[in-house]
């Protein structure tokens, strides 16, 4: 693998963290974020050439009603249609669903049968067949473990009985789609401490499964995970260890939580975490300490096994293999990258 710089043309969008990119007949949509002082809802699109690899920004004319500003939200492509749900605004948390035909880039609210997710930021939103699992997230009071399923051709909300051992509550996490039914969840935050577990759902039969480094996976591949971190050439995107981050520390966890509520009660953080602006920047807290990186009684990788704790990362699926990128572990911005074999289990 080889990194490059791609030529740019046109003006690309304005600085911007918790926004989101997705793939769309072709093309790739950038929406939403925070610039550090505001939340954003502007729509930028990039059309990808190759040899040489050009990037060519445009900002469309949309018609309809344009989502609310947003940070830590979802948008995820379905068919030739964007869904985008959830973040927040800077003053509330949402769980709202707004649709973007990007055929005709007409916005319109989508208003759904059943009970709907509740308002959450730092979730996650991936589509397996026609439907959307959204799972975990927080607010500013919890941190969510729930999983919730949109039908897109009924659109209708579920909430699922799950078997096996369910995630622990979570936020900054991914789950990918690593083939026709599974999605890999990895790392995040639980609101006090960095993860590096990985689990499997089956979304055909609705199991959960850990993956263990070290032991045989309770579903899937033969193997167990062993891991390498991936050797690249070029000059990859850098870890501005140099900066100083945000100076937001993640609240404290309340040792209880609330009837009916899975996910630990945070404290509100000063200043407030509403929409999620302090939340992207507790992956880069200093003041978390390094006792609080992994929970107690984790077990410990050995060194290059499996990536580190992190949240805020990315994991994409290419040729067949998860790619892992970045995030941040508390103390410090991280650039390593990582693969993971889901036919084998093998970091």
């Amino acid at each position: 693998m080889v990194w490059s710089r791609p030529t740019v043309n046109g003006v690309p969008p304005s600085a911007r963290c918790a926004h989101t990119t997705t793939s769309c007949c072709g093309k790739l949509f950038v929406f939403g974020g925070w610039n550090g002082s505001r939340m954003l809802n502007d729509l930028h699109v990039v059309h990808c050439t190759p040899d040489p690899v050009t990037l060519t920004w445009s900002k469309p004319v949309t018609n309809g009603p344009v989502p609310e500003i947003r940070a830590g939200h979802t948008v995820t492509a379905v068919g030739a249609k964007l869904f985008v749900f959830g973040g927040g605004d800077g003053s509330q948390y949402l769980n709202d669903l707004h649709i973007l035909d990007t055929e005709t880039m007409v916005w319109s609210q989508a208003y759904v049968a059943g009970t709907s997710p509740g308002a959450r930021s730092r979730h996650t939103c991936t589509l397996v067949g026609n439907r959307l699992f959204v799972f975990g997230g927080g607010d500013d009071t919890r941190v969510y473990n729930d999983l919730y399923v949109l039908n897109t051709e009924t659109m209708s909300w579920s909430r699922p009985t799950t078997k096996g051992p369910v995630p622990p509550a979570r936020w900054g996490h991914t789950t990918t789609l690593v083939d026709q039914h599974r999605l890999l969840v990895f790392g995040g935050h639980d609101g006090t401490f960095m993860l590096n577990d990985f689990y499997i759902l089956d979304t055909g039969s609705m199991t959960w499964a850990q993956l263990h480094p070290g032991s045989k996976p309770d579903v899937g591949g033969p193997t167990s995970p062993v891991g390498i971190s991936v050797s690249i050439s070029g000059t990859p995107p850098p870890s501005p260890l140099s900066q100083s981050p945000p100076a937001y520390a993640p609240p404290p966890v309340h040792p209880g939580s609330l009837p009916g509520i899975q996910g630990p009660l945070l404290v509100p953080s000063s200043p407030p975490a509403v929409g999620g602006a302090p939340l992207v920047a507790q992956f880069l807290s200093p003041q978390s300490p390094p006792a609080q990186q992994q929970p107690p009684g984790a077990q410990a990788a050995a060194p290059q096994q499996i990536p580190s704790p992190r949240a805020g990362h990315t994991a994409t699926l290419v040729g067949g293999r998860v790619v892992l990128f970045g995030g941040g572990d508390g103390s410090k911005i991280l650039n390593d990258c990582w693969f993971f074999d889901p036919a084998t289990h093998n970091w």
